[in-house]
């Protein structure tokens, strides 16, 4: 039974880990994605204002 306590307990660990780290990722990818679409319209802006 103690076996059992203990291995539930691991599961639970190791899977909230996992989600943890996947939503870092999915967060670092969004983040990604937005820097880029920033920098593309500031680089547009920039030379669109220097004429």
């Amino acid at each position: 039974m103690t076996l059992i306590i203990i291995l539930l307990i691991l599961a639970i660990i190791f899977g909230f880990t996992g989600a943890l780290v996947e939503g870092l990722m999915w967060l670092l990818v969004i983040a990604a994605i937005l820097f880029l679409v920033s920098a593309f319209m500031g680089y547009g802006r920039r030379g669109r204002n220097r004429v």
